[in-house]
């Protein structure tokens, strides 16, 4: 059975062509629940430039660019692109 991934993304001081820290939380859609070590692949220009991992309570944070892309992955889940926005 797969499940769906929910992603909370905050974003703190996103500026224009600025490279800035993004943070969120990763959550599974029904029960709400944290989802720790959900792998954070930061894509720009097609390619992954940097990776990280959810902590204990489902967050993390990880610096980037307007228009670039995080994706999340989680073993038995769907995997889910967020688009980084100004």
């Amino acid at each position: 059975m797969k499940y769906v991934l929910v992603v909370i993304i905050i974003f703190l001081s996103l500026s224009c062509m600025a490279q800035s820290n993004v943070s969120g939380i990763v959550q599974d859609s029904i029960t709400k629940h944290p989802l720790e070590m959900a792998n954070i692949t930061l894509v720009r220009d097609g390619k992954p430039i940097s990776f990280t991992r959810t902590n204990e309570e489902g967050g993390f944070k990880i610096q980037a660019k307007p228009n670039d892309f995080i994706v999340v992955t989680f073993l038995g889940y769907q995997k889910k692109t967020v688009t980084i926005t100004e």
